[in-house]
């Protein structure tokens, strides 16, 4: 979930923040990254020289949540690009990029400074949450890591989403992006407007396929082309349903 906030506050969790503004007469490329290196071990921001035009930066947060008693994870972002990789820990952690622009780099590190990422629990769900300032600020990308049991409702509307050995159901929405999903093993409904859909099962996992597009080709274990295609993995097992409107659908075993 994104909010905007109307007033700057300070910031909060880990983060790692580099404005830039391109200026006649920059430095060379190496000494830049050097100077930024420092700079970023003691937590400061990297800001440009003077100069035209618009100033930009980039900031990271990051925050942990424990596991225990959760069954999913859901995010809902406007644009930017979703990566889950399952990991063997107690644990969700979440980190996001988030740039923001303005006429000045004082203006740009106070819209950076306002950025909130929180991870709030509900019931057994937990709802990741990015708050911003109103205006020339938005996430580009989140990096969840999760036990690889937990179910995933994610939601982008302008990205990507790739989701790699979380066995529990999931529920994918992005409208304009590609959908790739590896090693799952549980129900999965993955649906984008734009974008092909890539699902490669778990080892000896079964499944029940039920796939539609209506641009593109389909390709499964026993079926080749059409633009509908139901048929099972192996003995069967949960049910994958994927659509897209443009793009192609592949699914396949894992070995």
């Amino acid at each position: 979930m994104r909010r905007r906030l109307g007033a700057p506050r300070a910031s909060g969790g880990s983060e790692r923040a580099a404005l830039r503004r391109p200026a006649a007469g920059a430095p060379p490329r190496r000494l830049v990254d050097v100077v930024a290196a420092a700079l970023a071990a003691l937590g400061l921001p990297l800001l440009s020289g003077c100069g035209s035009g618009q100033a930009s930066g980039e900031v990271t947060r990051q925050e942990t949540a424990s596991a225990t008693g959760l069954s999913a994870v859901s995010l809902a972002t406007d644009n930017a690009s979703i990566v889950v990789d399952a990991a063997d820990q107690p644990e969700v952690s979440v980190s996001v990029r988030v740039r923001a622009s303005g006429a000045s780099s004082a203006e740009v590190q106070q819209r950076l400074d306002a950025v909130r990422l929180a991870l709030r629990p509900d019931g057994g769900t937990l709802r990741v949450e990015l708050e911003l300032p109103p205006n020339r600020a938005s996430a580009e990308s989140y990096t969840l890591r999760v036990p690889a049991n937990l179910a995933l409702d994610l939601k982008t509307t302008n990205g990507s989403v790739k989701v790699s050995g979380v066995r529990g159901a999931l529920d994918v929405q992005a409208t304009n992006g590609a959908i790739d999903v590896g090693g799952t093993a549980g129900p999965a409904t993955l649906q984008t407007t734009n974008g092909a859909i890539n699902v490669r099962l778990a080892a000896g996992a079964g499944a029940s396929l039920d796939l539609e597009t209506t641009n593109g080709a389909i390709s499964a274990p026993g079926a080749q082309g059409g633009r509908r295609v139901q048929t099972t993995v192996g003995p069967g097992g949960p049910v994958i349903k994927a659509h897209t409107n443009n793009g192609s659908i592949s699914v396949s075993q894992g070995s």
